[in-house]
């Protein structure tokens, strides 16, 4: 899975990845199971390291 977050790359390697869509309010929540999380989003990595 990859995304960019404020111009900066995330990639996310994952074993089990769901997805839903609300199509009304066009909104998709889900979960993933981490193996592997690259980002150079310093706000990110920020985050990760306080968990």
């Amino acid at each position: 899975m990859r995304t960019i977050v404020d111009d900066k790359p995330i990639k996310a390697e994952n074993h089990k990845l769901s997805l839903f869509l609300d199509y009304d309010s066009k909104i998709v929540n889900g979960s993933l199971d981490l193996k592997t999380l690259t980002t150079h989003s310093p706000e990110v990595n920020a985050i990760l390291v306080q968990d």
